[in-house]
């Protein structure tokens, strides 16, 4: 549906839309505002990401197919079913990363043995170091659903600024596309700090 924000403005604000256009996407009693390029192709995506179950199986196929799409996608070994914990965040997140299950180890998959949850992003792999909990999972995912260095733009400014966890944000100017020194170094870093941080960058 469409509404007008200027006839509607308290359902508008009860849904955080700040700025015009903005779209949101529901599934069940989540919603979510929509932060994604504004093309047909990204919207489409999106749309078939949330219409999926929010917990998908994996196995070494569907994992080179993942890793080519470079969506944001999580990952618990070693189970045959979706624990509750693990579905609850996965259904609050759901449209914007990928929550995968798998029975194999995961060593299988080339990433540390013994590891139980992690996430796969930007050709790494970062793992859950904590103790397995529905809040140190919710927690991790907070901080790590968003790519290592995204553009920061007004459609989601909300997710990079306010809803990372992080204690700093730290902006980079736009990079030369001939100079991608100083990019891989902003992303060498925000692997190394990345929970105390958030590094974008912005096209001016």
């Amino acid at each position: 549906g469409k509404i007008d924000c200027d006839q509607n403005r308290e359902l508008c604000r009860k849904h955080n839309a700040k700025g015009y256009p903005t779209l949101l996407l529901k599934k069940g009693k989540v919603l979510r505002i929509y932060t994604g390029e504004r093309n047909k192709e990204e919207i489409i995506s999106r749309i078939k990401l949330l219409l999926r179950e929010p917990v998908q199986s994996l196995d070494e196929t569907s994992f080179q197919e993942i890793k080519k799409s470079g969506i944001v996608t999580f990952v618990l070994f070693e189970v045959t079913k979706s624990p509750n914990w693990f579905r609850s965040v996965a259904i609050d997140f759901q449209g914007d990363n990928l929550f995968l299950i798998t029975s194999q180890l995961s060593e299988k998959f080339d990433v540390p043995v013994g590891t139980r949850v992690g996430v796969f992003k930007d050709d790494i792999f970062i793992p859950l170091t904590k103790t397995l909990s529905e809040d140190s999972f919710r927690e991790f995912v907070s901080r790590h659903r968003l790519h290592l260095l995204p553009e920061l733009e007004r459609v989601n400014y909300h997710d990079i600024i306010t809803d990372t966890g992080r204690r700093v944000y730290l902006a980079l100017q736009s990079l030369d596309n001939e100079d991608q020194r100083l990019k891989q170094l902003s992303k060498d870093i925000s692997i190394q700090y990345g929970d105390k941080f958030t590094f974008a960058w912005v096209n001016v």
